[in-house]
């Protein structure tokens, strides 16, 4: 299989290396922007919808640029590179790739356009209190009223929730599945509580009172369709985007801490000079390249329509045991300085551990792939079992 880039993708990943170095050519700007609300840098944001990357993977007919998922994933991980806090994912790959799979040709139209436009920031409010990386929703209800529905219940964490334009949000719906439902940031009882996470990035407790809702999808028919498929799909889409920007971040993460070796001295000699900890070193770049690999098959699956839900799970496990190796050996490497605030190591590790536990960890992917190793004899490169 052919990793490399071809030569309009390597314009792609030089173009948004070069706009994020300029956004943050420091730690000490990222820290800075996440300090302050909402999180982001909103000229940040509406650069990238300049450069058309907000609108990378959706049809030219919804205001998009019509790539695929590899080009999404240049970006992903270039945004992990520098700890770009933009909800590129988040709006892009999640809320955006269900309102292109589901909605109707007016829903894609505006709010596809106005993500592309950089107008619209769209949020998947999905997570609820109590459950553990489902497909369906358990907690928030939705009910028909006359022409309309409404919402009641609680979501959280919802990543940038509190910022959002509209909210794409699962429920269920009479009769039982998971209906999907647009909601606008202004709307009549909804509340939302924002606040900032481990890595620096925003979050939200959002609730539902009788809010109004859009169902999406369109009032085609009396029995609502269940979305747990296309949930379950857009979400396997968006942790390889993460396992993407894991690696930017991880890439980074062991460039500095070879280059700390390669200048910290002890004993009158620079760390390089021990053995022991240039083995280290040479397992950390194992890890990452291993983690490269099957992130970007992954991509390459989706981008065949094989099976996406098993390639996910498969990267996010590698990723997740990547992540942590790294993030650790990053910061024993630096020894006491590793676990300060004002060194970049300990904010790549702290963002790698929260990619870890959106939408599913490496022991909850593991424990999915276990439940079907039994049918597996043969599998070919898209991941497809065959007998």
């Amino acid at each position: 299989m052919n990793f490399d880039y071809d030569s309009e993708q390597n314009d792609l990943r030089e173009a948004v290396r070069g706009l994020l170095a300029r956004a943050y050519s420091d730690s000490e700007q990222r820290r800075a922007v996440v300090k302050a609300e909402p999180g982001f840098d909103e000229k940040t944001w509406a650069r990238l919808a300049e450069m058309g990357l907000l609108g990378l993977p959706f049809a030219e007919e919804d205001g998009g640029m019509g790539a695929g998922p590899v080009e999404v994933a240049i970006v992903a991980e270039e945004i992990g590179r520098v700890l770009a806090p933009e909800p590129f994912i988040e709006t892009v790959v999640l809320a955006g790739g269900l309102v292109a799979a589901v909605g109707t040709a007016e829903q894609k139209s505006e709010i596809l356009g106005g993500i592309s436009e950089g107008t619209t920031i769209a949020v998947f409010a999905h997570a609820e209190p109590g459950t553990r990386w489902s497909a369906s929703a358990e907690a928030v209800t939705a009910t028909r009223t006359g022409d309309g529905w409404t919402l009641t219940g609680v979501k959280e964490p919802v990543p940038s929730g509190a910022r959002a334009d509209v909210l794409v949000v699962s429920a269920v719906v009479d009769g039982g599945g998971t209906g999907l439902f647009l909601v606008r940031g202004d709307a009549a009882g909804l509340n939302r509580t924002g606040y900032r996470t481990n890595d620096g990035t925003r979050a939200a407790n959002v609730r539902f009172a009788d809010t109004p809702a859009e169902l999406l999808g369109g009032e085609d028919s009396p029995a609502h369709p269940d979305r747990t498929a296309a949930i379950e799909r857009a979400l396997a889409e968006a942790r390889i985007a993460y396992a993407h920007e894991a690696i930017g971040a991880m890439d980074t993460a062991l460039k500095t801490t070879a280059e700390y070796l390669k200048t910290r001295k002890q004993f009158g000699v620079t760390l390089n000079k021990f053995q022991a900890l240039t083995f280290r070193a040479a397992d950390m770049y194992v890890s990452l390249e291993l983690a490269r690999s099957i992130a970007l098959w992954a991509s390459m699956v989706v981008e065949a329509d094989g099976d996406v839900v098993s390639a996910a799970d498969r990267a996010r496990l590698q990723v997740s045991r990547a992540g942590r190796h790294i993030g650790k050996e990053a910061i024993q490497l630096h020894g006491g300085i590793g676990v300060t605030a004002e060194y970049s190591v300990g904010h790549y590790t702290s963002r790698l551990t929260a990619i870890d536990h959106l939408l599913g960890d490496g022991d909850w992917a593991l424990g999915r792939l276990a439940e079907s190793v039994g049918s597996y004899e043969t599998v070919d490169p898209l991941g497809a079992p065959y007998a």
